[in-house]
């Protein structure tokens, strides 16, 4: 599976310098080192969230309901995963923009300057930890397989890539179904507690929420994103690990 995540990162690299949405975005701003860390950092993360979940339901067999439907097809299987992790993974990511602590952590990744592919691995790998968590550990509880678990996830991962891409879409029915990055971008802008689409693969919930938000003609700039209370955050690697744990109180909006 890392050979379709590297795949992933390749083609969507290649179709930023193809079909940017804003060429200044695919301009080097300091930040490919520091992105590079996050990206390495949080697939250990992952790595580590896996493993543990191997050893929890697979070595020690820790007691589940074992209500999921392992007769199922595959793809079938697959498909229900992803829209059980994606629902569950909107509700940790909306929270995030409402508890102070997880908005701290979270605030990692809505500091870029720019949004493309590798935005999708620069997270705080707590935050990370903590949006995994949510997304599979009640579908192992249910009985999900744990290979199956791992697939998904990885599929989930591959997409993170696909809805932050620095890529001109035209496709506007897919971006009315899956969190692509011309609607995903739309949530980057400096407004948290106002912020539009959380859905991590999916608008359903979106929709539900009444949190959607597209505009096709829409022009973004570098100035727009960020953080509006905190403008000085910082920029190198170690700095934004210890700043969620220093005491940083974001401004009421």
């Amino acid at each position: 599976m890392i050979f379709f995540l590297l795949g992933a990162i390749l083609v969507s690299f290649l179709a930023e310098r193809i079909s940017p949405f804003n060429a200044d975005w695919n301009r080097n701003k300091n930040d490919g080192v520091r992105d590079f860390f996050h990206a390495v950092v949080n697939h250990l993360t992952m790595i580590g969230f896996m493993t543990a979940v191997y050893y929890l339901f697979d070595v020690i067999k820790i007691p589940t309901l074992q209500v999921w439907p392992r007769t199922w097809p595959f793809f079938v299987q697959v498909m229900l995963a992803l829209l059980i992790a994606d629902a569950l993974m909107t509700f940790a990511h909306y929270i995030s923009h409402r508890n102070e602590f997880l908005w701290r952590l979270h605030s990692v990744h809505h500091s870029v300057k720019r949004v493309y592919a590798f935005n999708g691995l620069m997270k705080h790998p707590v935050h990370k930890f903590f949006e995994a968590s949510c997304g599979f550990i009640p579908l192992f509880l249910l009985g999900m397989p744990v290979w199956l678990g791992f697939f998904t996830g990885y599929v989930a991962a591959i997409h993170f890539f696909l809805s932050h891409a620095n890529v001109n879409m035209k496709n506007r029915f897919l971006s009315k179904s899956l969190a692509l990055a011309s609607v995903h971008r739309f949530h980057h802008l400096q407004k948290r507690r106002s912020a539009v689409n959380y859905g991590i693969m999916f608008n359903f919930w979106d929709m539900m929420l009444g949190t959607f938000h597209d505009d096709p003609k829409a022009v973004l700039v570098t100035e727009e994103l960020g953080i509006r209370d905190y403008p000085d955050y910082p920029d190198d690697y170690l700095s934004q690990m210890i700043i969620p744990f220093r005491g940083w109180r974001s401004k009421s909006e």
